[in-house]
């Protein structure tokens, strides 16, 4: 069995790809930033030893306002969106990064382009849309 965590009670619990499992998803908008700060701790030994056997999936493009969040997929705000995820999961690239809701307001195209380039870059390795 992988290496062991202590959990809550004092229980220990297997990391991950130590039970069988290597893809783990979340998203900045589960708590912005929270959910990825949490699955980035709970999996660093894992990400800092085997980062290859470990999948990470996260989505963005969505922006917190004071009425609530808002869809946005501009390329400024996704590029933003890539970098605030890194940070909060600890890595240097995401494996698959979707956008959460597709964006009526941004063009396909211009956000296409801008995945593209965060590919290019190294940032992310796939893309996709979630909803």
């Amino acid at each position: 069995m992988g290496r062991r965590r202590r959990g809550r009670g004092d229980r220990d619990r297997p990391s991950g790809p130590g039970v069988g499992f290597n893809f783990f998803d979340t998203a900045h908008e589960y708590g912005f930033g929270t959910a990825e700060r949490i699955l980035g701790t709970a999996l660093r030994h894992d990400l800092d030893h085997a980062r290859d056997e470990v999948l990470i999936a996260t989505k963005g493009g969505l922006r917190e306002t004071d009425d609530g969040p808002v869809r946005d997929a501009r390329p400024e705000w996704l590029r933003h969106d890539v970098d605030t995820s890194l940070a909060a999961l600890g890595l240097d690239r995401i494996d698959l990064y979707q956008v959460h809701w597709p964006d009526p307001a941004v063009p396909a195209a211009e956000t296409a382009g801008a995945l593209a380039d965060l590919v290019a870059t190294g940032k992310i390795r796939h893309v996709g849309v979630s909803n």
